[in-house]
């Protein structure tokens, strides 16, 4: 077994779009739960911490289903069954890096809090991978043998409780700042505009030296490069191609490249040819920590 380890940092939610709509709901009702998911989010302790749903289930998602609450995730896979994946350093490593179920697959265990920290099990069919968390810092231990289920702290403690209490005393501004910082670095973190609201929907948009942030209440902060985010913003000055791309939905940074992902595709800025390109890594395939893009992607 080899293991990697990472930090990550405890930044605002980052949750996933769907690209549909659902017919015949209203802004006040939530989306309806049910099945295996609904027998999940009954249990006392992930309904209180999850909180109410931000979608419909979403199925044949790499052979399984996905549904989205307020702070947290419900997946559910015929081999692996249906586990609960609260918001926190692991869920955001494995979003980010791990193409959200491409790379590290489905979880074949909900996260754990143990005597040693908090672990989640996923596997991609050939490969295990288990996060453990341990004060922010995160390792992946890689296997190609089932590991051990983990034994729960006594007395066995509420997940992610704190994270989440800590996340709702963060500002708009704070989430902006925080992601800027991470995905810019200190030098290209400077603000040089306000935040302001370039759209009707509710998207709010602040400009630093070394790129644009993005900001919904459904998905947190989003980090672009600065041209991809001109490319995307005039695209939606004009009607006939307002939803070509979407809506920002997730982020991830390989090297110094930062891919952002859309409703309906994947931009990147390419220097060689000065252009937002659109990658064919989508979903499954988006790259893993260890990949770099190749420059010769045909744009979709």
């Amino acid at each position: 077994m080899k293991t990697h380890s990472f930090t990550v940092k405890t930044l605002g939610t980052v949750l996933l779009l769907s690209t549909a709509v659902i017919g015949g709901s209203t802004a006040n009702a939530a989306p309806a739960v049910t099945g295996d998911i609904l027998a999940a989010y009954q249990q006392p302790q992930v309904r209180a911490s999850f909180g109410p749903a931000r979608d419909i289930a979403r199925c044949n998602q790499n052979g399984g289903c996905l549904q989205v609450f307020r702070h947290g995730k419900i997946y559910q896979h015929p081999q692996y069954g249906t586990h609960t994946v609260p918001n926190g350093p692991i869920s955001r490593y494995y979003e980010h890096h791990g193409g959200h179920m491409g790379v590290y697959g489905y979880p074949t265990s909900s996260v754990t809090a143990t005597a040693t920290g908090t672990t989640l099990t996923t596997s991609n069919g050939k490969t295990y991978y288990t996060f453990t968390e341990t004060a922010g810092a995160v390792t992946v231990a890689v296997s190609t043998t089932p590991p051990a289920s983990p034994k729960p702290a006594q007395p066995t403690p509420a997940p992610k409780t704190q994270p989440i209490v800590e996340r709702k005393t963060l500002t708009v501004e704070q989430q902006i700042r925080d992601t800027a910082q991470e995905a810019f670095g200190t030098a290209g973190a400077q603000p040089i505009s306000d935040i302001y609201r370039p759209f009707p929907e509710d998207i709010q948009v602040q400009r630093f030296t070394g790129g644009v942030i993005t900001y919904t209440k459904a998905t947190g902060p989003i980090a672009m490069h600065g041209m991809v985010y001109d490319h995307w913003w005039k695209a939606r000055e004009y009607s006939d191609f307002k939803n070509r791309e979407g809506l920002p939905t997730i982020w991830h940074k390989t090297g110094d490249t930062i891919y952002t992902q859309f409703e309906h595709t994947q931009l990147y800025w390419d220097p060689h040819t000065r252009l937002a390109r659109t990658t064919q890594n989508l979903g499954p395939t988006m790259p893993s920590p260890s990949e770099t893009p190749k420059s010769g992607i045909t744009p979709g």
